[in-house]
């Protein structure tokens, strides 16, 4: 704390990275640098963007809370990564090739949710991206229905509707789109689950509050929750004294995700192949 940054230098250690002084020595979490000057991490810390919009006017605190979050999700990711041979074979730049921009990292994001579905379900269901409402039983021929189409829509063997699945990168505050897309869904087929998968990470706790799908499925929640639970603290120089490691960071994120009820993307296959077996 002698610093008073709010983040602890042991997440990063924790995730691979380790510290170079001027003098070329490298150095553990308890070593001091051999020569006076500016550290570096290697390999280099990137820290990702998960606002759409930072307000490059807010105060310290809120700058400080923000680089917390983004230096906790760096770090919970890197691990995550090596820990899985993501990224270890003489590559440390693990990041996707072209920087992933407007329309462009949410069609991947969903190309990603419909490789995993066809992947993981039995190879007789049916995962279609981009169908249009009109072709759904029940919702054919209807006037209000219009040019409407689904993110994802998954058909088991017997080619019953088992869920719409709204595909979204973040849960941007305009959702007129998708309470659009829900009023004929709702009225005409109420026995179809409408289910949304994000990546959202600040907005967590409106999805919960705020949603009007059926479930909600979030992209390692757990992490997510734990960049939330550092932008709450009141003082954010506090985060590096009661999360001082990932694993305690990473335990007060599962308590939030258990609060607010949401559930990993990874669990949506599993959903989906045990429910309605029935019927």
């Amino acid at each position: 704390m002698r610093l008073e940054q709010p983040w602890s230098p042991q997440w990063l250690f924790e995730a691979g990275h380790h510290v170079v002084d001027t003098g070329g020595a490298v150095l553990g979490a308890n070593d001091v640098a051999t020569t006076a000057g500016a550290i570096k991490w290697q390999p280099p810390v990137r820290l990702p963007r998960v606002d759409d919009n930072v307000n490059v006017g807010s105060n310290a605190d809120s700058q400080n809370r923000r680089l917390a979050g983004e230096v906790a999700l760096a770090a919970l990711w890197r691990r995550a990564a090596t820990a899985n041979s993501i990224g270890v074979h003489g590559k440390t730049d693990i990041r996707p090739p072209k920087t992933l921009q407007g329309n462009t990292r949410g069609a991947r994001f969903k190309n990603a949710l419909l490789y995993s579905f066809r992947l993981g379900l039995p190879s007789d269901w049916i995962i279609e991206g981009e169908l249009p409402l009109e072709k759904i039983y029940g919702l054919h021929l209807r006037r209000d229905v219009g040019a409407r189409s689904s993110d994802i829509v998954v058909f088991d063997e017997r080619k019953r509707l088992v869920a719409v699945i709204s595909s979204k990168w973040t849960w941007r505050s305009d959702r007129g789109t998708e309470a659009a897309q829900m009023v004929p869904l709702r009225r005409y087929r109420p026995d179809v689950p409408y289910v949304l998968v994000t990546s959202e990470v600040p907005r967590l706790r409106n999805i919960a509050d705020e949603s009007a799908e059926d479930r909600i499925y979030c992209v390692c929640p757990e992490w997510a929750a734990a960049v939330v639970t550092l932008r709450e603290l009141g003082d954010p120089r506090v985060g590096p004294i009661k999360f001082s490691t990932l694993s305690a960071l990473l335990t007060e994120g599962e308590r939030l995700i258990e609060v607010l009820q949401l559930r990993d993307v990874t669990n949506l296959i599993d959903d989906l192949r045990t429910s309605g077996r029935l019927g």
